[in-house]
């Protein structure tokens, strides 16, 4: 693949680099060996992830599905009628704030 020669706007800086360019650092003794382990390590990641999503899905569906089959019969709200239950909460609200002391109210 042949390069293109620069723009001629460009010409001047890229003069400037190839005359002013350092060398490059050496690179470091076991780089390879560290490209391979961060490599090595976010594949664990990965897996370790994919691990934990799937537990969560997998008790997402198991509470969706108890919470399905053992909700509460309709029959513990019909054995009650609604004034009664209304009747029951005036009264213990009342007794609970007018028949304690008041010392402690004020």
């Amino acid at each position: 693949m042949k390069r293109e020669p620069p723009a001629a706007e460009d010409i001047n800086l890229v003069k400037f680099l190839q005359t002013y360019a350092g060398t490059p650092p050496p690179p470091h003794p076991h780089l390879e060996q560290r490209i391979v382990q961060a490599a090595l390590h976010q594949h664990q990641l990965r897996q370790h992830r994919w691990q934990v999503l799937s537990l969560l899905g997998a008790g997402a569906i198991a509470t969706a599905t108890g919470v399905w089959f053992l909700k509460p019969s309709t029959q513990v709200a019909q054995q009650t009628p609604p004034d009664a239950v209304e009747t029951f909460i005036t009264t213990n609200w009342q007794a609970m704030f007018h028949d304690g002391d008041p010392s402690l109210f004020e």
